[in-house]
């Protein structure tokens, strides 16, 4: 396979998406050590999942918002899985990714 396959995945509806969170490698060149390249990648990733969670909170209400934020954060977790297993401080919990039944706001009327 090429090696640009690892820029673009592909989602569970078939969609081709940029593996953005791939960039966090390219700061190897710019680190005097292999310990300090992971403590950018970790810091970068925990940045990441830290907004991420913010903004799930934050549209909670707001469903096609929230949508989005949800794919985001499984596409995070995701890439965790592959590139970082084991390191659970840096995934998203689940429970944040899960929508519950609420009363009907005059907004949906």
């Amino acid at each position: 396979m090429a090696p640009q396959t690892a820029k673009v995945l592909i989602d569970t509806d078939g969609r081709w998406f940029l593996n953005y969170l791939n960039t966090i490698f390219k700061y190897y060149t710019q680190c005097s050590n292999e310990y300090e390249f992971e403590r950018v990648q970790y810091a970068l990733l925990l940045r990441h999942k830290n907004k991420l969670e913010e903004m799930l909170c934050a549209h909670s209400t707001n469903m096609r918002v929230w949508d989005k934020y949800v794919w985001t954060a499984n596409y995070h977790n995701y890439f965790c899985d592959i590139h970082f297993n084991g390191e659970k401080d840096l995934k998203i919990d689940k429970k944040l990714l899960l929508s519950w039944p609420r009363n009907i706001k005059s907004r949906d009327l």
